[in-house]
């Protein structure tokens, strides 16, 4: 069977990504099979990483990267495969043919046929000013040195002395930039090498060549502006800034095969360089010429490979677009393969220019084609006569089609000025080699555009002529403008002389996809004698019988005989023709390489979505327009009819502060009002790096593709460069790259990740606590303590604080040292009731004693053990551990107070007298009763105490300090108690705090679990929230907060959702029935003190209400429910009372506006209710509120059958609809802002994003998925690891000033606070509400992407679940806490166990779970 492969077998083709390549195999006879295409194309990174792994663990490649993709049948004997060319290298693909009978294979004659994708960056307007910074000095314009100044350079010279006149600098460069990029229109600023070059010695010449590099990782400081304030590398990356911010791309000279005599290779690498057999060090050369201050590096050594790899990427971290690679054919090709795969694995785009003037073709290509360099030097600039030109432009033409673009420079730094030789022969190289250069590949050395008559010496720094009269900067600038804007010297045209040209001049066809854009370039090389060209108009048609010469930009007349045109070209002329005259004003928008881009982005969407596959239904140009006009329209467009749209936004200025949530398999879309590069990176390594494009809007945005997750949450660096004016500004951010899967969490630490914020929780149900730091004995705040005590056996009241601390020592053979965390092996929380410190203890003898310490708080008690057990030695250990017959004592001494826990003790204040008087000392125990209504009993299990009282002063609070309270506090010891410990024994030590005349009982102490085991994260939360759970009388409460909340009204109802979840029902009927008993007048008291009840003004306590009986109900436990009597009313009766004096007013101000059935809300009556200063006052018509209502109203409508509670949810709703719906960056306005009284159609609505507008989706008031989907989009810019932002960082309209003291504390048109931290009133409270972030509400959003968008959302809710998880860790173990920072990094604060952020995440988890089938 003979098979026909296009394009054919042996061939290579040149692509750029984001073009789509038709592969076709044609048979010649009928036959059933099914025919396939064997590629690498598509799997770029498994090629890159093989060729790495290659050199760098010595594993030959294994093919990896290869398959069979289907092609598509288009005929009977006709198959078809459009694939998507996205990622740049050189790759080889193959059809065959598998008949269906035998599974026979058929393949077409010939090897594989190759493809070369270039970045899509360099798909046009590739011109190339090749800038040698020390020539950008004072003697730029002219030679610097007055004969007296060279009189005494020359005497200096022969006295020995070292003479360096000053060099250019960067910043002189940048100077210029304007001129060199805006005037003349180069793109592209390619640097002669800048690194560090000998100075006075082992120097050439009077600077010394740049290309004997001392340090292939710095720059030169003679090149930046001495600065205190700024590097020599600074001033560079602020050049490459500069260079960007003018849309441009940089190129360095890296001098890769050699460095400069004394380099820092040659101190730490002497075996990397060549030497002769007498030990001299081997100098390379070229044309005759030897180098003889560089010295030649031995790339035998492959170790050689790897650091010049990393020199490369170096330079790419800094923003260096690409690289010339001086003389890159002295270097073997097998390690420029390696070098290019190891920096395309980061940045794909990277470009590397081949200087291979010195070598052969086939180095050449070979580098080209299979090392996967981009570009070589052109030879053009040494062709002179026709001949040769014709020539040598046949070959260029197909050689760049194949391989890559050959660079046509007009003049390099290694050759004579053009101008010394004339203007007209200067005007002509610059004309030819531009017009006949591929993809406008087209170079100049500076100095070209001033008529430079001063060979560069790159040992000296000649004069450029800069400035001078006579110059070819207009011709430059036209060149350029050429180049830039015709789409026939892009990289899709072909390139051809004409078949039917005849005379002596040179034409160059130049035919893009819209032929009618074709030009035709002719050149006449000779500067004496004129020419003449004739063709068929066939090839080249006009109209009229003229041309417009785009150079000229005038028509050029031509004469036509037949079917041929011709004319007669004056000596040393280029033309530049075209059919018509082009239009006046081009007409803006993208450009060409931005277009192209965008081609890449709509491959790049459809690989991720779809693998490398067949493309023929993708509808490029529709695609276009969507991402041009829309990008998440054109993501939606991509991805399908699925419901959600995984992508998450990322702005400059908002979200630099915060560490941005990233769910796997999400998009990321960063968005900006300028241009700007954005660049993702991984312990330095970059994962992803884009140019933003433009949109039809104006803006800039970068779509940048899904990225690889691992099983944990990982965070990776964003680095953007924001351009404006030809100015640059860097950014930075964080992303939190999550995990797929739930995380299982084992609830340990080893010390070395401990932080002072670490610490456990334990409590009983009376509201008791111990929560000591994880770092054992450490102290930082005043809430720290091993028991706070509950002394009321009613109720929850201010726990106070009898045992603070103990300490302890191991002795053995009087060498004592102390248990704290030099010794501390690791912390882990066991269960809620427990906890434990490990330590391995030097014994003084060069072992080991390995020790473990368990806390145990009873549930029912005050009351604690802490049993202290030496590790027995284990085959493993031995040797390493003290014999177990050996043994160690320990000596605890315990720090007790007697104290609020929101007070300290000053041992002057009396406690110095009194606290030593309170103590009665037992010989295994001691008791403390420094108040006649109660004391502290310690004893042992085994041992001996004894007295020893003793003070601590001045012990420092850390956390205290931070908010702005009391520092410090005196810690009293009454003395201490001493244990013998062998191997594996245990001594207990047991803590009871109670009334006196308390009657003794015995407390069972149930086995701990030996270690702290991974777990779910459901049975964690599960775990903790029992926490909060205590006694109030004959029911329930629960805490708030440890360690300093009492119970409070809103908090303990929105925490019960969590506790009817995890079917704790009859704590949770409790706890109702409690609340509904103290309703009055349509209130519930919002703060529960012990015995006091206080605060009844909150307009949502009584509307949280509500929703637990909602909950509660749910479960379908209890069916009379709403008839549980609640004092002397049923609960139904409660509620029903709640919502008539909602409609009637109630006393303290709360009032349904009867225009609109929304609720007047006064100032600080929401959980937002920071007041003193009034930092939130949110006076008026709030739209949690708002959504608690509407929610209370539709319970009322289902169970009190009453019609007018359906009429008024409707009414409502309809309200809410109206006023609310705000801008996209808002969502819903968070508060109709209004005075009482004042209807909420007269209110004023707010622009403040905040996470209470996700109430409304969560309690189901909303029946427009288009406005939940709007709250969610606005409100996505408030999520963060472990919490939501109070509110969002942007600025807005409504001004929010808040005053203390008769000052302003804050920006009322930029309020967001990112920082928790300071003095209360000035700093804390206007940031509490105001940036801060909470944990109870994260899960709202997740709850609320759950009902918007169902199970396709499902990856996303999960994977920020996960955020939560990594929380659990990061301050009270198997806690969350009340808030955290709203900057980066988030440190946590406030209250570090928070019952609702517990709660909340275990009812959404919970929620899901049912629902995950």
């Amino acid at each position: 069977m003979h098979l026909k492969q296009t394009p054919a077998t042996f061939s290579k083709t040149l692509l750029h990504s984001g073009d789509l390549l038709e592969i076709t195999l044609e048979l010649d006879r009928i036959l059933p099979g099914k025919a396939f295409v064997r590629t690498n194309l598509g799997n770029n990174a498994v090629r890159l990483r093989e060729i790495i792994e290659q050199v760098d663990l010595g594993r030959p490649p294994a093919g990896r990267d290869w398959r069979d993709i289907e092609m598509r049948q288009v005929t009977a004997q006709r198959y078809s495969l459009l694939l998507p060319m996205n990622e740049v290298g050189v790759f080889e693909f193959k059809a065959f043919f598998r008949e269906e009978s035998s599974q026979q294979t058929h393949w077409p004659r010939g090897e594989n046929a190759l493809v070369k994708i270039e970045a899509a960056v360099t798909f046009a307007d590739n011109s190339i000013y090749n800038a040698f910074v020390r020539q950008f000095g004072a003697n730029k314009f002219a030679e610097e040195l007055s004969a007296e100044q060279q009189k005494a350079e020359s005497l200096l010279n022969s006295q020995l002395f070292t003479v360096i006149p000053p060099s250019g600098k960067f910043q002189d460069l940048a100077a210029e930039l304007d001129f060199i990029m805006g005037e003349l229109g180069f793109r592209i600023i390619q640097l002669l090498p800048i690194h560090p070059v000998p100075g006075n010695y082992a120097r050439m010449g009077r600077y010394g060549s740049p290309f004997a590099a001392l340090d292939l990782y710095s720059v030169e400081p003679a090149l930046a502006e001495f600065d205190r304030k700024s590097t020599p590398m600074e001033q560079f990356i602020q050049l490459v800034d500069e260079i960007h911010a003018r849309e441009g791309m940089i190129l360095l000279d890296i001098p890769a095969g050699h460095t400069g005599w004394g380099s820092v290779f040659q101190v730490h690498h002497p075996q990397w360089f060549k030497r002769r057999e007498d030990g001299s060090f081997v100098n390379p050369g070229a044309w005759g010429v030897i180098w003889e201050d560089l010295c030649k590096l031995d790339y035998d050594k492959q170790e050689l490979w790897q650091e010049m790899a990393q020199v490369f990427l170096h330079w790419c971290a800094l923003g260096v677009d690409g690289f010339r690679c001086d003389a890159g054919y002295m270097i073997p090709a097998p390690v420029w393969t390696y070098i290019i795969a190891k920096v395309r694995e980061q940045y794909p785009d990277c470009i590397f220019f081949l200087e291979g003037l010195g070598g052969s073709l086939e180095s050449t290509e070979r580098l080209l084609s299979v090392s996967n360099m981009n570009w070589a030097y052109s030879e053009m600039f040494q062709q002179y006569s026709i001949r040769e030109i014709k020539d040598y432009l046949d070959f260029a033409c197909r050689f760049s089609k194949q391989n890559g673009p050959l660079v046509n420079f007009a003049e390099t730094h290694d050759n004579d000025r053009l101008a010394k030789r004339s203007k007209t022969w200067a005007r002509l190289r610059c004309n030819m080699n531009a017009l006949l250069a591929p993809a406008g590949a087209f170079a100049i050395a500076n100095g070209v555009e001033w008529l430079c008559t001063a060979k560069i010496d790159v040992h000296e720094a000649r004069t450029l002529n800069w400035g001078a009269k006579d110059n070819l900067v207009r011709e430059i600038q036209q060149l350029n403008h050429i180049l830039k804007t015709q789409p026939a010297f892009q990289a899709d045209a072909e390139l051809r002389r004409p078949l039917s040209a005849e005379g002596e001049a040179i034409a160059l066809l130049r035919i893009p996809k819209d032929i009618e854009q074709s030009l035709l370039v002719v050149v006449n090389p000779d500067e004496k004698r004129s020419c003449s060209l004739e063709w068929n108009c066939v090839e080249f048609r006009l109209q009229r019988n003229r041309a417009w010469d785009l150079l000229a930009e005038r028509w050029i007349e031509l004469s036509r005989s037949g079917a041929k045109y011709s004319f007669e070209l004056p000596p040393a002329t280029t033309y530049c023709l075209a059919k018509d005259k082009p239009a006046k004003n081009l007409p803006s928008g993208p450009s060409a390489n931005q277009w192209q881009i965008m081609r890449d982005i709509v491959l790049d969407t459809f690989t991720f979505l779809h693998g490398c596959s067949d493309c023929c239904d993708l509808d490029m140009p529709a695609m276009l327009r969507k991402l041009y006009h829309n990008p998440v329209e054109f993501l939606r467009a991509m991805r399908g009819p699925k419901v959600y749209l995984p992508v998450i936004f990322w702005q400059a200025h908002r979200d630099e502060n915060r560490i941005l949530p990233l769910p796997p398999d999400h998009h990321l879309l960063v968005s900006n009002e300028t241009p700007f590069v954005v660049k993702i990176s991984l312990h330095g390594n970059c994962l992803q790096k884009q140019r933003a494009i433009p949109l039809a809007d104006g803006s800039y945005c970068a779509l940048m593709q899904p990225m690889p997750v691992k099983s944990q949450t990982q965070l990776v660096d964003l680095e953007i460069n924001l351009f404006n004016k030809g100015q640059a500004c860097r950014r930075y951010g964080t992303l939190a790259m999550l995990a797929k899967k739930p995380l299982q969490i084992s609830l340990s630490l080893p010390t070395d990740q401990l932080e002072p914020v670490h610490c456990g929780l334990a409590s009983n149900d009376l509201g008791g606590y111990a929560m000591p730091r994880a770092a054992w004995g450490q102290l930082h705040s005043k809430y720290d303590a091993l028991l706070a005590a509950n002394l009321d056996p009613r109720v929850p009241v201010s726990p106070r604080i009898m045992l603070t601390r103990c300490r302890a020592w191991l002795v053995h053979r009087d060498y004592s040292r102390e248990l704290n965390p030099s010794c501390q092996d690791d912390f882990s929380v066991l269960d809620a009731q427990s906890m434990q410190w490990s330590f391995t203890v030097p014994s003084g003898m060069g072992e080991n004693i390995g020790l473990k310490v368990c806390l145990q708080m009873s549930r029912h008690d005050n009351a604690l053990r802490l049993s202290f057990t030496r590790n027995q030695n284990t085959a493993e250990n031995q040797g390493q551990e003290l014999d177990d017959e050996e043994p160690v004592t320990l000596i605890l001494r315990p720090d007790i107070d007697d104290r609020s826990a929101h007070s300290v003790t000053t041992a002057f204040r009396g406690a110095e007298t009194r606290f030593p008087l309170a103590v009665r000392n037992f010989p295994q125990a001691f008791e403390f009763a420094p108040e006649k209504t109660h004391l502290l009993r310690m004893s042992c299990s085994a041992g001996s105490y004894s007295s020893s009282p003793e003070w601590a002063y001045q012990i420092a609070h850390q956390i205290e300090a931070q908010r702005g309270l009391e520092p410090t506090a005196d810690l009293f010891s009454p003395g201490y108690f001493r244990v013998e410990l062998k191997g594996g024994e245990s001594v207990q030590f047991n803590v009871v705090a109670e009334l006196t005349g308390t009657k003794a009982k015995t407390i069972q102490w149930p086995e701990p679990p030996a270690r702290a085991e991974k777990r779910e994260l459901l049975h964690i939360l599960r775990d903790s929230l029992q926490s909060y759970v205590v006694r109030r009388n004959e029911h329930h409460s629960i805490i708030a907060g440890y360690p300093w909340f009492l119970d409070w009204g809103r908090d303990s109802l929105i925490a019960m959702r969590g506790l009817i979840a995890a079917g704790l029902l009859e704590e949770s009927a409790g706890c109702i029935r409690q609340y509904a008993s103290l309703e009055k007048d349509g209130t519930l008291p919002n703060t529960l003190a012990g015995h006091e009840v206080a605060n009844r003004d909150t307009s949502d306590a009584p509307l949280w209400l509500f929703v637990a009986v909602s909950d509660y109900l749910k479960t379908g436990t209890q069916k009379d429910f709403l008839q549980m009597q609640c004092q002397n009313r049923t609960l139904l009766e409660v509620l029903i009372s709640i919502a008539e004096n909602y409609l009637a007013g109630s006393a303290n101000g709360i009032k349904a506006c009867p225009e609109s059935a929304l609720v007047f809300s006064p100032a600080h009556y929401t959980w937002m209710d920071t007041n003193y200063p009034a930092a939130t006052p949110r006076q008026g018509y709030p739209i949690e509120i708002q959504a608690l209502w509407i929610h209370a109203l539709q319970f009322l409508a289902k169970h009190d059958g009453q019609k007018k509670w359906s009429e008024l949810a409707s009414k409502a709703r309809q309200s809410l609809y109206q006023y609310y719906p705000g801008a996209r960056h808002v969502g819903f306005s968070d508060c109709l802002h209004a005075e009482p009284g004042q209807p909420a159609s007269k209110a004023k609505p707010d622009d403040h994003c905040r996470p209470n507008q996700l109430l409304a989706v969560t309690l189901g008031v909303l029946d427009n998925h288009k406005l939940e989907r709007q709250i969610l989009r606005a409100t996505q810019a408030l999520l963060m690891p472990g919490g939501i932002r109070s509110l969002a960082d942007q600025p807005v309209q409504h001004l929010l000033p808040v005053q203390w003291q008769g000052r302003l504390v804050n920006d009322p048109s930029r309020p967001y606070w990112g920082q928790y931290l300071g003095d209360e009133d000035s700093r804390r409270k206007p940031a509490y509400h105001n940036g801060t972030a909470w944990g109870w509400m994260l899960p709202s959003y997740c709850e609320a992407l759950y009902i918007s968008f169902g199970k396709s959302a499902m990856l996303a809710v999960k994977a920020l679940h996960n955020l939560s998880a990594d929380t659990l860790l990061k301050g009270c173990l198997g806690h969350l806490p009340e808030i955290l920072d709203g900057d980066s990094p988030h440190q946590i604060r406030g209250c570090p166990a928070q019952a609702w952020s517990v709660t909340e995440l275990y009812r959404v988890l919970k929620l899901l779970e049912k629902h995950k089938n």
